[in-house]
């Protein structure tokens, strides 16, 4: 009975096509079923505010300050559907928000409204929220829900309106948001965790689809049989002294990483500062994920001076990389995308950016990128757990 209870209690998983449980059945007793139950499994019994914060980036505000004057001895008025506060997330991520607060100087009637113009169709797209705020208290809106990238939250006036006690300020936004991957909630059996500035941070093409570290993802999915998610870990602006900050505050540490892409360096301008941070981050690798790929990745060209200091931090992570794999560890892996194209190429070819200088690469620079990391991390597939 204890292994026919076994048995079906695996029944569900097995139909997912879940591989991270190993069924190890004796020859000489069929019904001796050993379960081996990986993170995967730990992710997906994790509640959810957990997982959230655990795999997220915490927002620590989006405010908006609108001061209401005007030229005496004119009177202040406000404009229907002026708009106080918007926030739309970057491309790949969707951010958790718990409520909005909001403070006045009077009386008014405001608008919270969810868009999404791509598919504003009669009857859905968007939706829109009349409500009454108060002067002298913090007003709160609950939230409670994502905001993905594909959508403007907003709050706008409604009706044309003056004010009666003059000149003041609308306040609104919200704390404590938290930022995550749009794969966030998949529940794939395999997980990329990507440690990353702006590169990878959706700075560069609008759609998701094109930044190398999705292309990855798919291709993965199909070379594999599995399904794969993408965990992000990092901002815009980002060095790798921000990442070994996550790291040193236990931050980096999730449920599950199967392959990681280390791809701070276009911010650095200490290289001791990038070879120290580097150090620790694979030692904190071999330490929390040894059976983890990780893929240290010399990051895409630029077009300033900085290029200079780029060119010795990608011989800095091959050096590292090196180092380790003479070591013993033959996980980690450099990826040079240095040479992809010359940092003096005609803009338009390979960055996204509107002017000098030219940093993040555009859909063509991310599938030279693509090709390039799937030269790398074709060959270890079969290795994958």
């Amino acid at each position: 009975m204890k292994h026919l209870l076994t048995i079906l209690f695996l029944l569900p998983a097995l139909a997912w096509g879940q591989s991270g449980i190993t069924v190890k059945t004796n020859p000489r007793n069929p019904l001796d079923v050993e379960t081996v139950y990986s993170g995967m499994l730990a992710r997906f019994s994790e509640p959810f505010e957990s997982k959230l914060e655990r795999e997220g980036m915490p927002i620590y505000q989006a405010y908006n300050n609108t001061n209401l004057t005007s030229t005496a001895p004119a009177p202040v008025t406000v404009a229907n559907n002026q708009t106080y506060f918007s926030f739309t997330p970057q491309v790949g991520t969707k951010v958790w928000i718990e409520e909005l607060q909001i403070t006045v100087p009077e009386a008014l009637t405001i608008a919270v409204q969810w868009q999404n113009s791509p598919i504003a169709v009669s009857g859905f797209g968007g939706n829109y929220v009349a409500r009454r705020v108060l002067p002298g208290v913090e007003n709160r809106i609950p939230i409670r829900r994502f905001v993905p990238n594909n959508v403007t939250l907003s709050v706008t006036q409604v009706g044309n309106y003056t004010l009666t006690a003059g000149p003041g300020t609308v306040q609104i936004g919200f704390t404590a948001g938290i930022r995550t991957s749009m794969d966030f909630g998949r529940n794939a059996e395999r997980v990329i965790l990507k440690l990353h500035d702006s590169i990878l941070d959706g700075s560069g093409p609008s759609s998701w689809d094109d930044y190398f570290d999705v292309k990855l993802r798919n291709r993965l999915a199909k070379a594999t049989g599995k399904t794969w998610e993408i965990v992000s870990k990092g901002k815009g602006g980002f060095t790798s002294a921000s990442i070994d900050a996550l790291r040193a505050q236990g931050q980096l540490n999730v449920t599950q990483a199967d392959i990681i892409l280390y791809e701070p360096m276009m911010n650095d301008t200490d290289t001791a500062a990038y070879s120290a941070n580097l150090s620790r981050i694979i030692t904190w690798k071999q330490t929390y994920f040894p059976k983890a790929f990780m893929f240290v990745i010399g990051i895409t060209p630029r077009s300033d001076a900085q290029e200079a200091t780029l060119a010795q931090l990608r011989t800095i992570a091959q050096n590292k990389v090196a180092a380790a794999r003479a070591a013993g560890d033959d996980r980690i892996i450099s990826v040079n995308m240095g040479d992809l194209w010359a940092s003096n190429a005609t803009p338009s070819l390979y960055w996204s950016d509107g002017s000098s200088p030219y940093v993040h690469p555009n859909a063509a620079g991310h599938a030279l990128g693509d090709a390039r990391l799937w030269q790398s991390v074709s060959p270890i597939v079969s290795q994958l757990p």
